[in-house]
């Protein structure tokens, strides 16, 4: 493990200050978390964020963008499967399989994932010859990525598929099976952000696609400048691949509105 020292700042939010690291998956359970060092707090308690974290990014994407109750979308379609190409490029990102190198998305190595979803990407991305640019791989995988997430919701039994009627068409929506599962992910953020706690990279990277696709009001829900301040401190200390994809996602979504399609 490297050494790290931990500063305040002026703000008195604690940082790390140390050696560079070299890719996301340098960022996991044995290092750092919101730019704090992992354990305990000063009077022993274990940090909220100290907890394993279990769910895949796009499937806490997945919950965020959509209604706890109801399950409809908070987000245009668009933007929903373009932030969610965004979480699972960036859920082998973390697994320390894909770097960003110039703009561009590459395979470093790493294990082959056992989720089916992460591994069907893997292919998707192995599959081209020639490394492609972060924006173009957000485009193509934008359009399967609801359906893959969706499958493996319903296949883990958190979501349960359900069909409704919209003017003269059907469509399927997605029903939580448990509203306080679901409703965790924008509970966790918000209430770490509101009392400026530490927060898992993953989470910060997390809402850094909250931000990139509109989300992020609806975490933050009255969490005021100190909230907002906090988190462009966290996403400011994230791995600069980390601020690329978030920010490349956001073009993106960008790029679909003024094109009106």
């Amino acid at each position: 493990m490297r050494s790290f020292e931990v500063v305040k700042t002026s703000s008195g939010i604690e940082v790390c200050r140390g050696e560079p690291l070299r890719c996301w998956a340098d960022l996991n359970t044995d290092c750092i978390r919101g730019g704090r060092l992992c354990g305990t707090s000063g009077n022993g308690t274990r940090l909220l964020a100290d907890h394993v974290r279990r769910e895949p990014l796009a499937d806490d994407f997945f919950r965020l963008c959509h209604d706890d109750r109801s399950g409809t979308l908070r987000l245009s379609e668009d933007a929903t499967r373009i932030g969610l190409a965004s979480a699972l490029i960036g859920e082998l990102g973390w697994a320390g399989i894909l770097n960003v190198e110039d703009g561009l998305l590459s395979v470093r190595g790493g294990s082959t994932p056992g989720d089916a979803v992460a591994h069907a990407v893997l292919d998707d991305i192995r599959g081209e010859r020639t490394p492609r640019d972060v924006r173009t791989w957000l485009t193509y995988l934008s359009m399967e990525a609801y359906e893959r997430v969706a499958r493996r919701l319903v296949a883990a039994n958190h979501v349960i598929p359900q069909e409704g009627r919209r003017l003269l068409r059907r469509f399927t929506f997605y029903q939580p099976t448990d509203t306080n599962d679901f409703v965790w992910p924008r509970v966790r953020l918000g209430t770490a952000l509101a009392q400026r706690r530490p927060l898992d990279q993953k989470d910060v990277h997390l809402l850094g696609i909250a931000d990139a696709t509109g989300l992020l009001p609806i975490i933050l829900d009255g969490g005021g400048q100190a909230a907002t301040a906090y988190f462009e401190h966290l996403v400011q200390q994230s791995h600069a691949d980390v601020q690329t994809l978030i920010q490349e996602t956001r073009v993106v979504i960008g790029n679909k509105v003024m094109n009106g399609r």
